[in-house]
């Protein structure tokens, strides 16, 4: 995979400021003595010597790199379930704050083709993971790696326990991983965790609807909308997750108000530049009010809890209606939404009743020149709708959420 080094780290021509404790990411750095350079591996195309890999939904990749690209300073590229990235360690504090279509942050620390080493003791510098952490870690390898090299993992953790780095135990989960050894295209990175628990994890969440989107992903379907500073209007909106993230988002706001983030753990750790961090832009321009529609009395109520959690009473508004029937003025310049049978089970005739009356009422809530994202099982039932009713599919996008293969709809009118 290539990688642009040329805006890396760079604004208007300067390289920002670092705080980077003792640690020398200079070029003439200890990088040409890891040992992953014996299989000519090329370390991280970085002025900084710092890759980082970020995952996110998968299929929703673009949508995160353009996120990190707005919050920060870097040229983010995606890749398959992951984006990479290249640049100073302030990174970790800004993406792991404000990027609400990740979840998680990773940092490489090794990186070696698939057909250039027998083994992972090309990945595995335990003097390099002592220089970056401060305790004991714990590292797993993904089934595409096991599938590749069934040895590696038992090897990495032979290696880290002969340097005194290793807990033990058994196969630890994706949570309580410290490293993890992580295989796409042609090559076997492996990866420091600089997040700890999963940044979908809300703390709003008072209420979870019993098929909610995952947090992340309604952040990339919000993003895909494009904040116009008109209306948004989410007419399924269940426990509000969409408009919370989207308000949330057009303010900047931190993703988590207060969490132990892995990276305190990193030996070159600087509270202050932590909390002068902060994101470069808006990752949307946002929009100038929020408005969601529920017809269950108990979603409703959960809803708006969720919305009172996360401080939005003054700018989110929910109510008790049916989302096919009711009529906005003014109408919204964006609907994004999860319909109720978009992720979720229902007999085919009333999915086909309840899309048919969702989209034959648009007009009635969605500016002419307005946009629609929504997502759904039932993609080819819904192009063929929105063709009928004389609406343009922008962009259509497979993606993975949950254990479903779904399909995220872009749409406006032709």
């Amino acid at each position: 995979m290539e990688y642009d080094q040329s805006t890396c780290g760079v604004v208007d021509g300067q390289i920002p400021p670092l705080s980077l404790g003792h640690l020398d990411l200079s070029p003439c750095a200890s990088h040409a003595r890891r040992p992953w350079n014996r299989y000519n591996v090329a370390r991280p195309p970085s002025p900084f010597g710092l890759h980082f890999v970020a995952q996110c939904p998968k299929g929703m990749e673009e949508w995160s790199s353009r996120e990190v690209s707005s919050v920060s300073w870097v040229t983010a590229t995606p890749g398959y379930g992951f984006v990479h990235f290249d640049g100073p360690f302030e990174l970790a504090y800004v993406c792991n704050r404000y990027c609400r279509t990740i979840e998680k942050v990773w940092l490489e620390i090794g990186s070696v083709g698939v057909q250039e080493a027998g083994d992972a003791s090309g990945l595995v510098d335990s003097e390099l993971v002592a220089s970056w952490t401060r305790g004991p870690v714990l590292v797993k390898a993904d089934d595409f790696v096991r599938s590749l090299r069934p040895g590696w993992l038992t090897q990495a953790r032979k290696a880290l326990a002969d340097a005194g780095l290793s807990s033990g135990g058994g196969e630890p989960d994706e949570e309580r991983s410290t490293l993890l050894l992580s295989a796409e295209g042609k090559r076997v990175r492996l990866l420091l965790d600089t997040t700890g628990t999963s940044l979908s994890f809300r703390e709003y969440r008072r209420y979870n609807h019993p098929s909610a989107l995952r947090p992340t992903f309604a952040a990339s379907m919000v993003l895909m909308a494009s904040g116009s500073g008109g209306r948004l209007y989410d007419p399924f909106t269940g426990g509000g997750t969409i408009l919370i993230e989207a308000a949330l988002m057009s303010r900047s706001s931190p993703v988590h108000a207060s969490r132990p983030y892995a990276y305190r753990s990193f030996t070159c750790y600087d509270p202050k530049a932590e909390e002068a961090s902060a994101p470069r832009a808006s990752a949307i321009a946002g929009f100038s009010s929020y408005l969601g529609c529920e017809i269950n009395r108990t979603h409703l109520k959960g809803c708006l809890k969720n919305v009172e959690a996360a401080g939005l009473s003054d700018v989110v508004e929910a109510c008790l209606c049916d989302g096919t029937r009711r009529s906005l003025e003014p109408r919204a310049s964006a609907i994004v939404t999860n319909p109720p049978y978009g992720v979720r089970g229902a007999k085919r005739r009333r999915m086909e009743e309840m899309y048919s009356r969702f989209l034959h009422h648009l007009p009635r809530v969605l500016e002419e020149d307005g946009t629609g994202v929504l997502i759904t099982t039932e993609f080819e039932l819904v192009k063929g709708l929105l063709d009928e009713l004389g609406y343009s599919v922008d962009v259509s996008i497979r993606a993975r959420h949950g254990h479903l293969w779904v399909e995220v709809i872009r749409f406006s009118r032709l």
